[in-house]
């Protein structure tokens, strides 16, 4: 994966972006106040906890913003690499192991200088638990998205099943394994 761009705006406030077209692929996610985006003419408000996954090729506009708290990455997939399939709007999409991933982001940009290849690692975890998150109640994998992806580039897992936790991403099978 190649990360083209990582920014955690703090509130700071940004100009609107004009209509384009875009050649690589955008994930933001909102923190605290509003974003408001036109993605190929279909306008999404982002609110704390929502997120947008625009791909290659869509039109991306996005309104002037103030007091908005949000991280944005722009992206490459590899040719070789399976990212999971994920909507465009994802609402609450920022749950706390996402909320714990962004943060290391914010301490790897803010203590190393060659730290592209680390945020595209942490970048590809976070789109992999978003795809954990989506999938319906009671479904869990045996492994965390980010060790999975590194044994098969295809996503969901092949050892997906129920789980009797009643939990999306049910980690059962954690307190299962640490007790042998």
């Amino acid at each position: 994966m190649e990360l083209i761009y990582y920014m955690h705006n703090r509130g700071v406030p940004r100009d609107a972006l004009s209509p384009e077209r875009l050649q690589f692929r955008d994930l933001t996610l909102v923190f605290g106040g509003e974003l408001r985006y036109l993605i190929d003419n279909r306008e999404i408000l982002l609110r704390p906890g929502d997120a947008v996954y625009i791909r290659e090729g869509e039109e991306r506009a996005r309104k002037a913003l103030e007091n908005c708290d949000y991280i944005s990455f722009n992206f490459r997939p590899d040719e070789r690499e399976t990212l999971p399939e994920l909507p465009v709007y994802i609402p609450d999409g920022m749950t706390n192991e996402i909320r714990l991933l962004l943060s290391a982001c914010d301490e790897i940009r803010d203590r190393m200088t060659e730290d592209a290849d680390r945020l595209a690692l942490i970048l590809e975890c976070i789109l992999r638990q978003i795809a954990v998150n989506l999938l319906p109640p009671n479904t869990c994998t045996r492994r965390s998205p980010c060790a999975t992806s590194a044994r098969r580039p295809s996503f969901p897992p092949p050892t997906a099943r129920r789980c009797s936790g009643g939990r999306r991403g049910c980690p059962s099978w954690i307190t299962r394994s640490t007790r042998r």
